[in-house]
Formats: C-alpha cells, sequence, structure tokens
C-alpha cells in the first residue's frame, strides 16, 4: 500500500485533513519515511517490558539513516 496515496484519497474523497493514527513500529516509521507525519504525542505507561523482539515506537530497518525527533512541548 502507498500511504501517501491512501491518504490523498481519503483527503479527495471525505475531506479529511487531519488524522489522528494510532499504531506501533511498524506502521509508526513507514508514515515517517514517507514524510506524512508532521506532529506526534507519545502516551508513557508505567511498564517495562525487556524481552527481545517487543514493539517499538518507530521500526528502522535501515541502522544507519537517522530520525530525528525533537520535543515542542510537553505538560
Amino acid at each position: 500500500m502507498h500511504l501517501a496515496t491512501a491518504l490523498g484519497k481519503l483527503a479527495a474523497t471525505f475531506g479529511v485533513r487531519v488524522l489522528l493514527r494510532e499504531g506501533a513500529g511498524p506502521i509508526n516509521g513507514a508514515m515517517r519515511r514517507e514524510g506524512l507525519v508532521d506532529e506526534g504525542s507519545l502516551l508513557v505507561a508505567p511498564v517495562a517490558d525487556d524481552a527481545v523482539g517487543t514493539p517499538s515506537l518507530f521500526d528502522v530497518c535501515d541502522r544507519n539513516r537517522s530520525m530525528a525527533l525533537f520535543m515542542c512541548w510537553c505538560q
């Protein structure tokens, strides 16, 4: 699936301009790689899981490519 095309169809068909996306590393990473994320919100829960292969916030296949994140607001 080409995410930019899908979002374009949502905008054209339904007038969607803002989308709340809830997901794990694979969808978050895919949307960031395509430049489709302009804002993020992170809810931190008091849980720790040290198992190998657990889901992450952003899955990155290319470890040599950095994805900078900047905190612009915190409450």
